[in-house]
């Protein structure tokens, strides 16, 4: 649905030349060829690495060609950049004079892209209609969640097996239980996944990745009472680093505060 001109070389040299312009099956033929997208076929490549290989490698093609292509139209696009910045800076002071006009009393965040944000908050569970949710889970309520039908639930065997022998090295809490996650009050958005979460000494703590489902309209308007930040702790991150992965030469290179 764009103009022939920003069609990737591909698309007449390949796609119709010997598909008959049938994206259906240039997929279908990159599927079932690609050495990208077939595990056997991927690891016979790796044993005996052959550029030949790539360059005839229909999935491979593919993945440059549109990397070419991308780079083609972000070049276009970044000509424009500029003009496209400055009128997007007048459309949104115009916009917060307008509503300013009608409420001189509101607020706006500053536009902070492209900088490092900060936000504070505190640990802590909650609340909503009548359930009160503790603010951390732990390894076995972890293991309660395994769901074999559903791969974000799965649960490798390695981790089985550990979570059987019960050995969280000193990872563990006071109680000898290994936290998985806890829940803070932090003010987040989408793109903030992986963020750190520093205590106040400035100590990592976790990593933010997630929010309740009961604070979805952060975007819109921050609820105190519900809104979460679901972060994974930190002595969870370097269990699996220690005992999952046993990458101890990682451990090795951290200052770890216990």
């Amino acid at each position: 649905n764009v103009k022939s001109d920003y069609y990737p070389a591909l698309y007449k040299d390949v796609i119709k030349e010997n598909y008959a312009g049938s994206i259906e099956k240039y997929a279908d033929a990159i599927y079932s060829s690609s050495i990208l997208t077939d595990k056997a076929r991927f690891m016979d490549m790796l044993k005996n690495p052959d550029y030949n290989l790539f360059a005839e490698d229909l999935g491979f093609n593919f993945a440059i060609d549109m990397l070419q292509t991308y780079w083609k139209i972000r070049s276009i696009k970044s000509d424009k950049e500029g003009d496209y910045t400055k009128a997007r800076r007048l459309f949104l002071k115009s916009y917060i004079e307008m509503i300013t006009d009608k409420d001189p009393n509101v607020l706006y965040y500053p536009d902070a892209n492209s900088t490092m944000r900060l936000t504070y908050g505190t640990v802590g569970g909650y609340t909503y209609e009548g359930k009160t949710y503790k603010y951390y889970s732990t390894i076995d309520e972890y293991m309660q969640k395994e769901d074999p039908n559903n791969p974000e639930f799965e649960v490798s065997d390695r981790m089985k097996e550990l979570y059987n022998k019960k050995d969280w090295g000193r990872y563990a809490n006071k109680d000898g239980v290994l936290v998985i996650d806890f829940l803070t009050n932090n003010d987040i958005t989408g793109g903030n996944s992986g963020s750190p979460v520093l205590n106040g000494n400035g100590e990592l703590i976790g990593l933010a990745f997630d929010g309740n489902s009961e604070g979805m309209s952060g975007d819109i308007a921050y609820e105190p009472d519900y809104q979460k930040t679901i972060c994974v702790d930190v002595r969870f991150v370097l269990w699996v680093i220690d005992k999952y992965a046993n990458a101890q030469r990682l451990i090795d290179e951290l200052e770890i505060v216990e």
